[in-house]
């Protein structure tokens, strides 16, 4: 129901505007939900790929992030989506492929990991780096995000970048440096992949999966 108290049947051909904007973070703002239709898909495993590592040499951090930078399309091409925390010397990362095998996700992350463990020769240090299989979505959802008294929300300012892959495969040390040297607290980094595909059907607007949104927040 909308604010006018027009009653509404919104998807993909009636009202796609409308349907576009409540399926995001907009949600009451553009009028009341009072049912809803879900669209079903079968459960899929998964594989979740978590790392963290930090250093006080600007030099190893660097190289390390352009490294992390450089691989997103790989990644991406593997099926995975996910989301970083990138402080001046630290970089914390977990990354999930529905439908993907613990031997696939090694394949794709394990250079990754080598490259990692080589820089702890000149001050990484490696706290995680590690594949984790999962027979479902909900089985990965409950162990991480159904904790008791776990915060939901929190305050903010946030500012946000697209970065398009082809600035990511050219030249990842020059986005690298860029972001060590703004100095911000946290970068909260979110990445999209072609798993998108599989929900075509439901998505409205172009696909994301060539693109990297990047927010900067305290």
């Amino acid at each position: 129901m909308t604010s006018t108290g027009q009653y509404l049947t919104v998807n993909s051909y009636k009202n796609p505007d409308l349907f576009w904007a409540v399926r995001g973070g907009g949600g009451g703002t553009y009028g009341i939900v009072t049912s809803v239709t879900y669209r079903t898909h079968p459960s899929l495993p998964l594989t979740y790929v978590i790392f963290s590592a930090n250093s006080t040499n600007n030099v190893t951090f660097s190289k390390l992030l352009a490294e992390f930078i450089r691989i997103q399309s790989s990644i991406a091409d593997a099926g995975f989506s996910g989301y970083a925390l990138i402080e001046p010397d630290s970089i914390q990362w977990f990354y999930i492929a529905l439908n993907v095998t613990q031997a696939q996700a090694n394949k794709t992350v394990d250079p990754f990991f080598a490259f990692a463990n080589n820089l702890t020769s000149e001050g990484l240090n490696v706290s995680s780096a590690l594949t984790q299989p999962f027979p479902s979505f909900y089985s990965w959802y409950t162990l991480y995000y159904t904790a008791t008294g776990q915060e939901v929300g929190s305050n903010g300012e946030i500012a946000s970048r697209l970065i398009t892959r082809e600035v990511i495969e050219q030249n990842p040390q020059a986005l690298a440096n860029t972001i060590i040297s703004l100095n911000i607290s946290v970068w909260k980094y979110v990445f999209i992949n072609f798993m998108e595909l599989y929900l075509r059907p439901l998505i409205l607007e172009q696909s994301c999966s060539w693109w990297c949104c990047v927010e900067s927040g305290p």
